[in-house]
């Protein structure tokens, strides 16, 4: 397989990827409007939780670092707009390869299709005393 080929390729599985991750058009407002009155009302307290989204903690890398996180997971923000996580088990100068968090799939990234990536990082811990003076907190 030629690069040409390759490259296509890859972009094609990126496309249809994106697509088959909710990237499609949303329906015409009266579609919606019509479903919405269908589809029977949802407690408030179910609705919430859908809507937020639990964003990971990150540290930005650049690509020429990736090699110090091999095996480790990593974060890889596409320039089509979608974030992909896994562990990494293949960098060279023009793609990544990654095995997905979500069904341990292998997935490429061409280095051109990245637009970031990030190693995830802990949350600060909420237990964790503060570094300030404790005769302080006495008074």
């Amino acid at each position: 397989m030629t690069m040409k080929n390759l490259n296509l390729t890859v972009a094609i599985l990126i496309v249809a990827l994106a697509c088959s991750t909710g990237f499609a058009a949303d329906p015409p407002a009266d579609a919606k409007s019509a479903a919405a009155a269908k589809a029977p009302a949802a407690p408030a307290a179910k609705a919430a939780p859908a809507k937020a989204e639990k964003h990971e903690a990150e540290q930005e890398v650049t690509y020429e670092d990736l090699d110090k996180y091999m095996g480790q997971r990593v974060i890889v923000h596409s320039k089509l707009g979608s974030t992909r996580s896994g562990k990494l088990i293949k960098h060279t100068l023009s793609e990544i390869t990654i095995t997905l968090d979500e069904g341990g799939y292998e997935f490429s990234f061409t280095r051109d299709a990245i637009k970031s990536l990030g190693v995830p990082v802990a949350p600060p811990d909420a237990k964790a005393p503060d570094s300030g003076d404790a005769s302080a907190k006495k008074n």
